[in-house]
């Protein structure tokens, strides 16, 4: 009877150092080990570790083989010199440019002129311009001959034509331009001319074409120019006390702004609607 008690308490015994083992090794996280098996005498064949599933973010970010093992960069780390290496524009970029801008171009018809620089009825020419334009506007200096005519001239073409390449739904129907005009104010600081106070008026439209084949570059252009000028004139006539005031701004703005289109308008082109914005900021 002694016996078959000793028998049991050692087998209890076992039962409870395993149960322990197991609970100190799920505590560290570890798998526990698997019990060993006796076999036979002859060749024991050991299985090959199985590699570990990828997670769904390493098999969306994993690269195809032969690819660079980055695909994605920020350009939050380029540096002024990389910046100015990528969207340095080239020698065949500004050749293109001057291509774009034929012998009297701003007598011709914007139809015409836009039709000749920015066909939106062929795909592939059209989108040949894309990057030599962006790396142009990103790097062509202001006191360049072509700047303000990458700019302006054959900034209002894009637009217009792109919304005919895209077919663009009825609510952008017209196309759109923009312009700040401002107030700044300068003072000496420590001996340095610093700015220290401005007014801003911010504005942008719509603007409908009513006769594309008889409205000319120049006179396009010129309308926009017009609008550019007669926003500027209204700030410069009003007082540093006036421009303080944002509310009353806001609303002298837009009445101001209103009238003047209004003015502009011809038979062959005009805004149908607009918005503008004017805020008061003061650095020092």
């Amino acid at each position: 009877m002694k016996r078959k008690n000793w028998i049991l308490a050692g087998v209890l015994l076992v039962v409870l150092v395993s149960l322990a083992t197991v609970a100190a090794y799920a505590a560290a996280g570890t798998p526990a080990p698997a019990p060993a098996v006796s076999t036979a005498p002859g060749t024991t064949e050991t299985a090959a570790p199985k590699a570990p599933s990828p997670s769904p973010a390493q098999t969306r970010l994993t690269a195809p083989a032969g690819a660079s093992a980055r695909v994605i960069e920020s350009s939050r780390d380029w540096d002024d010199a990389d910046y100015k290496t990528r969207m340095q524009y080239t020698q065949a970029d500004y050749e293109l440019l001057a291509s774009l801008r034929p012998e009297g171009y701003l007598d011709m018809s914007v139809e015409a002129f836009n039709r000749a620089v920015f066909d939106w009825t062929n795909e592939e020419g059209y989108h040949a311009l894309d990057e030599p334009l962006m790396r142009l506007s990103c790097t062509l200096k202001e006191d360049d001959p072509l700047y303000s005519f990458l700019n302006t001239t054959l900034s209002y073409s894009r637009h217009e034509c792109s919304l005919k390449h895209y077919n663009a739904c009825a609510q952008k129907e017209y196309p759109s331009n923009d312009g700040t005009a401002k107030y700044e104010k300068y003072g000496d600081i420590y001996g340095d001319k610093v700015l220290v106070a401005g007014g801003y008026a911010e504005y942008s439209y719509h603007y409908r074409i009513k006769d594309e084949s008889g409205l000319t570059v120049r006179e396009r252009d010129a309308f926009f120019q017009s609008i550019d000028d007669g926003v500027q004139s209204f700030l410069d006539r009003q007082t540093e006390e006036a421009l303080k005031n944002e509310k009353a701004m806001d609303t002298a703005l837009a009445d101001e702004m209103d009238a003047l289109v209004k003015s502009l308008a011809t038979d062959r082109i005009e805004v149908v609607s607009g918005s503008t914005y004017y805020y008061w900021e003061r650095m020092w």
